[in-house]
């Protein structure tokens, strides 16, 4: 059994543990590392082991905590395979820090943008904050794999008004003169812009190891090692329904799309061959 903590700081003395013994939500695991043969222990090197769900539905904090009091069981990140957790892989018997953070994809050649939406980290109070990114930190067990069970909650369009996103990996983590840059970045009039703007209907989990500073008293990101989950898609109920029709003076049959504004797109055509 591998025991992960959940640290909502990059200071280590201000950071909140959780553990899996607790009644807060824990980590889930669906990624996986590739570990060097040579000296596992000092390996700096992590992969994702499944494949992510194509479509998660998205859910906001009112979702799980109602105005009525009623608590909802949270939703986890799902795999492929149906099994709702993330898997990691790292370096076999090692211990550190994880950093886990959800950025949109990538826009233009090496341009993404931290989601500005958040993990949940408490499940029975809403007055504990989520956060993006988050910090785990792990003791490994001989097969190197953590479990991590993620939560995703998503902003509301009118608190997403008075946010800007931030460019990911952090331009100040590299230099100061990528900072200045990140400061002129546009932020679109309203938050339907926003989301067409930055994609955020598209989505991925990146993973990055990280070490601890000479004082031992902050986390500092590898950037090296980061890796991302595969795109997740944001299923939208506006999507429509499919629906097949049949031409009443031929045989060939149209699927057809009828969305929200009432508004029909076609598909293929079906011919119905006479037998």
């Amino acid at each position: 059994m591998i025991k992960l903590c959940l640290f909502l700081d990059l200071n280590l003395d201000d950071y909140n543990v959780i553990n899996r013994n607790s009644n807060h939500v824990p980590l889930s695991s669906s990624v996986g590392v590739t570990i060097p043969k040579k000296c596992p222990s000092l390996s700096r090197e992590i992969e994702v082991v499944d494949d992510l769900e194509l479509q998660y539905k998205a859910r906001y904090k009112s979702d799980y905590h109602s105005q009525d009091g009623t608590i909802r069981k949270p939703r986890y990140v799902a795999n492929r395979k149906g099994t709702h957790c993330v898997r990691v892989k790292v370096a076999p018997s090692s211990t550190g820090f994880l950093r886990v953070d959800w950025t949109t994809t990538e826009l233009s050649k090496g341009i993404r943008y931290s989601m500005p939406y958040k993990f949940q980290i408490d499940n029975d109070s809403s007055d504990v904050p989520d956060v993006n990114p988050l910090y785990i930190n792990f003791t490994a067990d001989a097969s190197g794999i953590l479990e991590l069970y993620l939560v995703l909650i998503k902003a509301k369009q009118d608190e997403l008004r008075s946010l800007q996103l931030k460019l990911f990996p952090p331009f100040e983590d590299f230099s100061t003169a990528s900072t200045s840059n990140s400061s002129k970045l546009a932020t679109p009039s309203n938050a339907k812009k926003l989301i067409e703007k930055y994609q955020l209907d598209k989505s991925q989990l990146a993973f990055t190891l990280c070490t601890l500073s000479k004082d031992r008293q902050s986390s500092i990101p590898d950037w090296s090692t980061t890796v991302y989950s595969t795109v997740m898609t944001e299923f939208s109920a506006e999507t429509g329904k499919k629906r097949k029709i049949a031409c009443p003076k031929c045989k060939n049959s149209f699927e057809i799309t009828i969305n929200k504004a009432g508004d029909i797109s076609y598909g293929e055509t079906t011919i119905k061959r006479k037998k």
